[in-house]
């Protein structure tokens, strides 16, 4: 296999664990701020309006960076936000510190969400369109399991924190170690292959083939972008429905749950603080177990199969009740 010259190869192993990084974080950032809120109830002491808009302004901030970040990387590319968003996620992990009103907290948590959010379509559009046909279901199935370890990541690091006497600092500031590590493996990050492609630079494009290891037959073919207003016209109005219902099935319980189980658990006043943590590890345990059983799942039977096999016990309890 040709080598390119004067630049470090890119691994698809590196681009793997690169690409998931996005996932961990997000799962980890999300969960973390409930257990910041319990660990430091005397230092904020928000009023319940102020707790809720705080943690709603990392779901907004996702909401907004998702589709603002996506625009931004079909235009320009993915490899410039790819490398820099973790490095601005670090350096917000020390800025976070700097006041701690409702204002500050919540401009501080739609960044966090801006970015992490904006990240995530760029990671998995990186891993899609770089990955082997052979790997790309199962590294894709990684993004999503790669979420959930975060989330059991956080309530651990927690729970360490505590038993180990560190302040909620010590805690909250994990962030910034985690996207250092991504900042160093993202770093001098390829271009996507099919990107480069869809521009026309097919000279690049075979520069970031062969420094990815990408044989030639794997590449996938070009694809031209699509502007965001053409998902909702009529002949995709049911793809975008059938995709957006799982996520959307999936995204309201697991965000409310990780995002506020901590402080409402903690509110319950019925177990301490060791079996809080438990009772959330257990939770994200089954929802790491399913996406784990995905992994050998989905090659054998296809996406659309076993999607539609989750969809079919739904479907009849609507029947049983019309």
């Amino acid at each position: 296999m040709q080598v390119i010259e004067n630049k470090e190869n890119f691994s698809g192993s590196r681009l793997c664990v690169s690409a998931t990084g996005s996932a961990f974080m997000d799962g980890f950032v999300l969960t973390s701020q409930g257990f910041i809120f319990l660990l430091a109830q005397s230092v904020f002491q928000f009023s319940a309006l102020e707790l809720g808009l705080v943690a709603t302004a990392y779901v907004l901030g996702s909401f907004i960076g998702s589709m603002g970040f996506g625009k931004i990387a079909d235009v320009y590319g993915r490899a410039v936000l790819f490398r820099t968003v973790p490095w601005f996620v670090a350096a917000l992990s020390i800025a976070q510190f700097v006041n701690f009103s409702p204002l500050s907290w919540f401009i501080s948590r739609f960044l966090f969400g801006l970015a992490i959010g904006g990240d995530s379509p760029i990671a998995q559009a990186m891993l899609s369109e770089n990955s082997p046909k052979s790997l790309r279901a199962k590294r894709l199935i990684l993004l999503m399991t790669a979420w959930f370890i975060g989330a059991i990541a956080a309530a651990v690091c927690a729970y360490m924190t505590v038993k180990a006497g560190l302040p909620w600092e010590f805690f909250a500031a994990i962030p910034c170690v985690i996207g250092l590590i991504l900042g160093v493996a993202r770093f001098n990050a390829p271009e996507s292959v099919q990107w480069l492609k869809s521009k026309g630079r097919i000279k690049q494009a075979e520069e970031s083939r062969l420094r990815l290891g990408i044989e030639a037959e794997e590449a996938k073919h070009e694809v031209k972008a699509a502007y965001q207003a053409a998902l909702f016209k009529p002949i995709n109005l049911k793809n975008l429905a059938y995709l957006s219902v799982f996520w959307i099935c999936q995204a309201i319980p697991v965000t409310v749950l990780l995002m506020f189980g901590p402080v409402l658990i903690g509110a319950l006043g019925t177990s301490n603080f060791d079996t809080d943590v438990g009772q959330l590890v257990l939770t994200d345990s089954f929802f790491l177990i399913g996406s784990l059983a995905a992994i050998k799942i989905v090659p054998h039977f296809a996406r659309r199969p076993v999607s539609e096999l989750w969809l079919c016990p739904w479907l009849s309890c609507l029947r049983a009740k019309s």
